[in-house]
């Protein structure tokens, strides 16, 4: 099983919003369970919001196909989302990383949505396993202090940390140079997720934005899915080097046993 844990200590940096679309586009590259550790369980009621619209979309469309096969409608309707392509817990008062992983052992990928103020012991326990730690962050400075604050304490743990930039009112030019001087360009992605109405448009229209059916015109749900595919593929693919990082520690070990 590959662990993504999605951390920030401040609030209101996106990872809900990160943790329930990220879930959607890495079911398309495996079997994947959100798990909802925070307290407030909003990626987990994103999730279910999803399912209840879903319901509601399916149900309208049946009517509408009915009435376009009988002559009433002029237009096919547009079939409504995929179902969700991902399963979710809720599990909010985990205090190590072990309680969460061995709920998901029979899935490919587990993504872990965190509480802000995550607790101390179940952080420690996150920081010091062998899994993938995507760190939220804007170009605020009250979030690159806190961001930097972070990845200072945590520089030496076994986690593989990277940040995830959160595209807001500043220029890009201005936020990379920004993440250059609080020391964080070096482990920060490629891709960036923008502040998109989008990303919750695509909630109430019963899924991801990778679920939910594309319209030509829909710019900002292109924009925002080519964002979170990115994301998926840069996370697949770190987790691919830490495995090939790890098997070939394994395999020096066994040399000189």
């Amino acid at each position: 099983m590959r662990k993504i844990y999605v951390v920030n200590e401040k609030g209101g940096v996106g990872k809900s919003t990160i943790a329930f679309h990220l879930a959607g586009a890495l079911a398309q590259h495996g079997t994947t369970v959100l798990v909802d550790a925070d307290r407030q369980e909003t990626s987990y009621r994103y999730y279910t919001a999803t399912e209840n619209a879903l319901s509601f979309l399916n149900q309208t469309y049946a009517e509408e196909l009915a009435d376009f096969e009988i002559g009433n409608k002029r237009r096919k309707p547009v079939q409504p989302a995929r179902e969700p392509s991902f399963g979710a817990i809720v599990f909010p008062h985990a205090t190590t990383s072990e309680q969460i992983e061995a709920q998901c052992a029979n899935f490919d990928y587990m993504i872990v949505d965190t509480s802000a103020g995550i607790n101390r012991t179940l952080l420690n326990s996150i920081m010091g396993s062998d899994s993938l730690v995507l760190i939220p962050c804007d170009t605020k400075m009250s979030d690159l202090w806190t961001t930097s604050d972070l990845v200072k304490a945590y520089e030496n743990s076994q986690a593989t940390i990277r940040i995830v930039q959160r595209e807001g009112q500043q220029p890009r030019a201005y936020a990379a140079e920004e993440l250059q001087d609080a020391g964080l360009a070096n482990i920060t992605i490629g891709s960036v997720i923008s502040t998109l109405n989008a990303y919750e448009d695509s909630i109430r229209n019963g899924g991801t934005v990778v679920d939910v059916p594309l319209m030509p015109s829909d710019r900002p749900l292109q924009r925002a899915r080519t964002q979170v595919t990115k994301l998926a593929n840069e996370v697949v693919s770190i987790l691919a080097a830490m495995e090939k990082e790890q098997a070939e520690v394994n395999g020096g070990q066994q040399a000189t046993a």
